[in-house]
């Protein structure tokens, strides 16, 4: 969750080197990035200089059916 403009938030959350794709989810916005890209001092950056406050940070783990799909898919 993070205290910004929506639009300007969106844009700038997007560009950012790594990110995958970048989309609002009710309050809040769901970042994504491939595995081996953590974009956490990126955001905190990108917050730090346009004065926006971050209300709150979370990494989603999967779940173990999604890993078990994972492990178990075809190379």
């Amino acid at each position: 969750e993070l205290k910004a403009p929506r639009g300007e938030a969106l844009a700038a959350l997007s560009a950012l080197p790594g990110a995958a794709s970048c989309r609002e989810d009710s309050a809040a916005f769901l970042l994504e990035s491939p595995p081996d890209v953590d974009l956490r001092e990126a955001l905190f950056d990108l917050a730090s200089a346009r004065r926006w406050t971050i209300l709150h940070l979370s990494q989603p783990r999967p779940s173990l059916e999604q890993v078990f799909q994972e492990l178990t898919q075809a190379p």
